[in-house]
């Protein structure tokens, strides 16, 4: 999927000022890529290929790993 900047900035609850003066590093960085042009607005998404991406991807799911296991009770050991 690709988004505006407007809805990026919207839905990661960032005050438009900081959003805007971050995002051209995001883009020079090839943290997100331009995908496409529609009118007046430009539509960006994330690069999967980026390897600053791939690692925040990974840090991501192993956060998710341990708070999860966190979460929910043990497995209980059947003794045979």
């Amino acid at each position: 999927m690709d988004y505006s900047m407007t809805e990026i900035a919207q839905n990661s609850s960032v005050v438009w000022s900081s959003f805007s003066e971050i995002w051209p590093r995001l883009v020079e960085k090839n943290i997100v890529e331009l995908t496409r042009t529609i009118g007046n607005a430009k539509l960006y998404k994330l690069n999967l290929n980026n390897p600053w991406v791939k690692e925040l991807i990974r840090m991501d799911k192993i956060i998710t790993k341990v708070e999860t296991e966190k979460l929910l009770p043990r497995k209980q050991k059947i003794a045979a």
